[in-house]
């Protein structure tokens, strides 16, 4: 009874916008939605409803809420009679049927605890990669979301978000504190927050460029995203960056760049280990530095020194592959260092044309990279005060 709210809202809407009943039959399960019309039945009727239809699949597919159902291993089958109007856009048509779908599954998916990825300690959450409701009138001391979702309707005084999406209704109340790392919250008007506020901002991951540049596939855009021309045009402005980096890399510390220059020559295999260690490293890193107060404000400072790791790790693993090259080849051995590392990144772009290998091996060797420029980072930073004088003075 607590969706009926949703029902009654989307019966509203149909009335207002004038709209006309649209009886569905939606099915979901083992990883697949389908969504089929029974009424109108008049085909000339349905044709303006299947553009809404397929985007109101994909809106079921994305939808970590219903993911229980859509990843469960049965089939579950729901009916529905909505309201469509031509005049209603679609954003605004697919929340409504979200919604409504959403009340209607409601009994079928799992509850709080025994979510995957929803950790529960009394009155503390932890969610990660999954979804949590806290429900009007409950009160939680802490929710941390890491790349999940939460509607918070209730009170709690301790709100942490990385990576994730929030949704504060007009009856949810954070009475401390509210930290956001590369996370989005939706504010609805009423809800309110107390206490302090931080916001951090971050790049997008390739996974989440991924995701969304497969939603846009269907669109012009996508199909201009995915020509040859473009992709050509991203390589280029690529190599054209990395090697910017490069310019700058050894410019403000040509010291350092020699330094892992060296270490990925002689320590290859350790460099590979190094690498792997440091990113699963990554993880229990970010984490504490959540729970924390003074680890929030240096989160960027964080990722900014492991995004510089992976660039100059990258720079140097092509350098690394043309050293190795060099040695068979007489053209190679009288050319500058900077057109070395700009012909071992262009054939690090053509590597993984290369079926099943390539790829890997293009990873391999950015790892390699990766645990030289961390580990040469971290030995320099550790090392006693009177050995840092010696190489100033050196």
């Amino acid at each position: 009874m607590k969706y009926l709210y949703i029902v009654v809202l989307n019966l509203f809407f149909s009335y207002a916008f004038s709209a006309v009943p649209v009886e569905l039959n939606i099915k979901m399960g083992f990883g697949r939605v389908e969504v089929s019309i029974h009424s109108p039945q008049d085909q000339d009727k349905q044709e303006p409803l299947k553009p809404l239809i397929e985007k109101f699949e994909i809106e079921i597919l994305t939808n970590e809420k219903l993911a229980p159902i859509v990843m469960g291993q049965e089939n579950k089958e729901y009916t529905m009679i909505v309201g469509y109007s031509s005049d209603q856009e679609f954003k605004q048509t697919l929340k409504e049927w979200s919604n409504y779908l959403f009340a209607k599954a409601s009994n079928d998916l799992p509850s709080e605890s025994s979510l995957v990825g929803v950790l529960s300690d009394g009155k503390k959450r932890v969610v990660m990669g999954s979804h949590l409701i806290v429900d009007n009138g409950e009160h939680l001391e802490e929710v941390v979301v890491i790349a999940g979702s939460a509607d918070i309707k209730g009170k709690v005084d301790r709100l942490v978000i990385i990576g994730g999406d929030v949704h504060l209704f007009s009856t949810a109340e954070i009475t401390k504190e509210l930290n956001t790392l590369g996370g989005n919250v939706q504010t609805d008007e009423g809800a309110l927050v107390r206490g302090k506020s931080v916001n951090v901002g971050i790049p997008l991951s390739d996974e989440s460029w991924t995701m969304v540049f497969n939603k846009l596939k269907a669109t012009q855009i996508g199909e201009f995203l995915s020509s040859d021309m473009t992709l050509l045009v991203i390589t280029i402005l690529k190599l054209l960056s990395l090697m910017l980096f490069t310019y700058f890399g050894y410019y403000v510390a040509p010291n350092y760049q020699r330094k892992v220059q060296i270490y990925i020559q002689k320590h290859s295999v350790s460099c590979l280990l190094w690498g792997f260690f440091s990113l699963f490293l990554m993880v229990p890193i970010v984490m504490i530095m959540a729970v924390s107060i003074i680890g929030i404000p240096l989160m960027p400072l964080q990722f900014t020194i492991y995004f510089l790791f992976f660039i100059f790790g990258y720079i140097h693993s092509s350098l690394w592959v043309m050293t190795w090259i060099e040695g068979k080849s007489e053209f190679l051995k009288k050319q500058n260092l900077f057109l070395k590392i700009f012909l071992g990144l262009l054939l690090f772009e053509m590597i993984v044309w290369i079926p099943y290998l390539g790829k890997g091996f293009k990873w391999l060797v950015i790892f390699m990279g990766f645990g030289a420029a961390s580990k040469v980072f971290y030995n320099q930073l550790l090392l006693p005060p009177s050995r840092k004088l010696a190489q100033i003075v050196s």
